[in-house]
This record gives C-alpha cells, sequence and structure tokens, in this order.
C-alpha cells in the first residue's frame, strides 16, 4: 500500500508537471499544428467516409453549383439564398467549375471539411490563449471533433458557415495579430465569413461588448468589417418573404424538450433526447444549466462572451426555425436529430463541463463535470460514423450530363430527397 501510495503520488507530481509545461507554452508550435491539423482532418473524414469515397452533392450544394454554371459564378455571388448572400460556398462552387462535374460534390466536401477543422487549429494557437490554459483548449478542439449531435453540420458545404463563424468568434475574441501575416489572414476571414450567413449580425453585440472592455484597436477593425457585412445582410433579409409556415407551437413543454433533450441530453448521448420523460427532461435541464453556471463561473471573457453568441443564435433559431410539416415547428424541431440549431449550445455545454472538470472549485463541480464527458465519449462511440446518404447514382447521372446536347437539361437528384441540381448543358 505505501509503494502504491509512492507511485500514485509520483505519477500525480509526473501529470501536474506536464499540465504546467504545456499552460506555460500557451500554444503549440506550427509544425504541431499542421500535425494535429491532418490528425482532426482524418478524424472528421472517418465520421462520413461517405461523403469522399461515394461523393454526392447535399441540399443548397445543389444551388450554389447549378447557379454557378448556369449564370456565371461571379453572377451567383451576389444573389441572396433564404434572405441573405452565402459568398463563402458561391465561390468554392466557382472554383470547381474548374474541374469535370464527377469531382465537384468531392471538392466541395473536402472543402466543408477542412474549414470544420480549422477551429481546432486555431484554438491551439498561440493566439487562442485568452480562452484558456492550452490543456483545456486541447479537452475542448477533442470535444469539437467527436460531439455526437452534429451531423447536419458535417462536412457539408452548405453549413459550413456554422464552422466559419465558429473560427471567427475564436478569433475576435483572441490576441490581435502580431505580424502582417496574421492580420491579413483575420482580414480574409472576417471579410468572407461576415458575407457568408447571417452570423455577422448576431456577433455585433458579443464584439462591442469585447471592444468596449478590452479597448483594442484590432477589435474595432473587425466590428467595423461586421457592422458593414450586417447592414448589407441585413438589407436582403428585410427584403426577403416567404410563405408563412405553421405556428411556432412555442410552450414551457416544448422549449423544455428541445433545451433539455435536443441540447444537453443529445450532446452526450446522440439522439433520443426530446422523446425521454418530462420528469427526466427536467432533472436534465436543471443539470444543465447547472453545469453552465459552474463553468462559466470562472471562464474568462472570451468563453463567456461565446455563451452569450451561442444564446443570442440560439434564440434566433428558436424563433423562426426553417422547418416546414405538417405540426407546429417547435414540435418539429424536437423531432429532428442532429439539427444544426442546437450546434452552437451543445458546444457551449460540453465546453463548459470541460471548464468544470479541468478549472473547478470543489469536488461536485469536477465530478458532474467528469460525468457529462463520461456520457459524452460513450455518445462519441455511438454515433463515431453517421449513417451514409443515400446513394443517387451519382456517377450515372454525370455520364447523361456529359452525353447531352448544348442547350439540353440534366436534374440530377441529391439528398435529401426532393433536391435537385438542375444544368443547362453549355
Amino acid at each position: 500500500m505505501e509503494v502504491g501510495g509512492v507511485f500514485a503520488g509520483a505519477t500525480r507530481a509526473r501529470l501536474v508537471a506536464a499540465l504546467r509545461h504545456l499552460d506555460e507554452l500557451h500554444g503549440v508550435s506550427l509544425g504541431w499544428q499542421a500535425a494535429l491539423f491532418v490528425l482532426a482532418l482524418l478524424a472528421t473524414f472517418s465520421r462520413r467516409p461517405d461523403a469522399f469515397l461515394h461523393a454526392q452533392f447535399y441540399g443548397e450544394d445543389t444551388i450554389w453549383y447549378a447557379q454557378a454554371y448556369n449564370l456565371h459564378w461571379l453572377r451567383s455571388l451576389v444573389l441572396p439564398q433564404a434572405g441573405y448572400l452565402q459568398t463563402f460556398p458561391r465561390l468554392v462552387a466557382g472554383a470547381t467549375l474548374l474541374f469535370p462535374l464527377l469531382w465537384a460534390p468531392l471538392i466541395m466536401n473536402t472543402v466543408g471539411a477542412i474549414v470544420q477543422v480549422l477551429p481546432v487549429t486555431a484554438l491551439l494557437s498561440r493566439r487562442c490563449s485568452t480562452w484558456g490554459p492550452l490543456h483545456l483548449r486541447i479537452v475542448m478542439s477533442i470535444i469539437y471533433v467527436a460531439i455526437p449531435n452534429a451531423a447536419e453540420v458535417h462536412i457539408v458545404l452548405t453549413n459550413a458557415m456554422w464552422h466559419l463563424a465558429l473560427l471567427q468568434v475564436l478569433i475576435a475574441f483572441a490576441e490581435p495579430p502580431r505580424n502582417w501575416q496574421e492580420r491579413a489572414s483575420d482580414l480574409v476571414l472576417f471579410s468572407v465569413g461576415a458575407i457568408s450567413g447571417p452570423f455577422c449580425i448576431l456577433m455585433l453585440l458579443p464584439v462591442a461588448i469585447y471592444w468596449w472592455l478590452r479597448r483594442q484597436p484590432w477589435t474595432l477593425v473587425v466590428a467595423s468589417i461586421l457592422l458593414l457585412c450586417a447592414v448589407a445582410q441585413a438589407f436582403f433579409i428585410h427584403s426577403y418573404s416567404r410563405a408563412p409556415g405553421m405556428p411556432l407551437g412555442a410552450g414551457f413543454i416544448a422549449f423544455l424538450r428541445l433545451l433539455a433533450g435536443s441540447v444537453f441530453v443529445d450532446s452526450m448521448l446522440g439522439r433520443g433526447g426530446p422523446r425521454l420523460p418530462v420528469s427526466l427532461l427536467l432533472i436534465a435541464a436543471a443539470g444543465g444549466l447547472t453545469i453552465l453556471v459552474w463553468g462559466l463561473w470562472k471562464a474568462p471573457l472570451p468563453f463567456r462572451l461565446f455563451a452569450l453568441f451561442a444564446a443570442i443564435t440560439f434564440a434566433a433559431s428558436l424563433k423562426d426555425p426553417l422547418v416546414f410539416g405538417p405540426l407546429p415547428r417547435w414540435q418539429l424541431l424536437a423531432m429532428v436529430i442532429w439539427c444544426r440549431y442546437w450546434y452552437y449550445p451543445s458546444l457551449l455545454f460540453l465546453w463548459s463541463a470541460a471548464w468544470c472538470v479541468t478549472q473547478g472549485r470543489g469536488k461536485l463541480p469536477r465530478l458532474a463535470g467528469s460525468f457529462v464527458l463520461l456520457l459524452m465519449l460513450a455518445g462519441a462511440v455511438r454515433q463515431w460514423v453517421y449513417p451514409p446518404w443515400p446513394d443517387h447514382h451519382y456517377l450515372n447521372y454525370v455520364e447523361r450530363f456529359r452525353d447531352a446536347s448544348p442547350g439540353q437539361e440534366v436534374v440530377i437528384p441529391v439528398y435529401p430527397e426532393g433536391w435537385n441540381v438542375d444544368l443547362i448543358k453549355q
């Protein structure tokens, strides 16, 4: 027993020393960033191998590619979709026109995967030391890669704007750029990212608060870019009108199923949370909110502002969700698994649990955070490989398009059902 106690004490001392050394680094080297980027990219590929082995278009990918091909990619850049500009996927779709149609889905999926992995390298960089000690950011990166309820935003170029917005949040609250290369990359990130989706509007308040409290000149540059892009996006959103859908069906029980079930439970187990009995959902809601409070209590300003951004995005998603069907929309949302609307709140919850484990004061927060992360680990193993998309025999349609006469229309069905790529052979 005495020998065992000495061995355990020595092991703990070595672990503490290793963690202290990690934190002194503030960030990993450029070489390690490249290696970890490749490792995270391989992990991302492994979760949906069909997106590369049997690449097909997905959802709005059909719009980006068809409009770039039929109308010219430059003209397509100024066309709004669902009420706002989507510059990044349209740029990628335009670039794919340089290659055969056969390669287009693979190129778009690969770009979507690369964008998805970029927040990992950002988190582990020296600039993101404002977000917490390095060992904590390593845990946050692992959670980001392995989160079990994010199939809708996994790899798909159409939903790459969710990862692009997260990358902007990480960099907006990071250390200011130290050289012209970092300044140039920031300008490209915020200029393209802010005009790709409505997130620039939702970021304005957190970024303004960050500038007010820190008064960093570079934050003012970022805020100015976001403001200009937000004005442009707001113009298109104001001009956009769509047919009214079903009523929201808002209510306490419906909200409980979405928050406790879709966000808290599904972020750990992957699916099935909204169908739990109300009594279990109440327990999950109380536990999840407690984890959030504990995690945010000692968290630095960037993490708290990310919590504000996640809350604003969650509220905006529930105010007018883009779901259609014969039932009230909140009821429909509770039936949708792996919905993109739960992505930021789920990350916030799991990252808060990581804060409880690594930075929590007292045994109870650490035990609660550990319980959440262990459940999340089980859910990640259970949901590591997402179900493949149905095979729509894309190669057959590529051959049909190749043999078509100029001016002939070729319709390529894609997933989800009801979406098509309508191409006019040129």
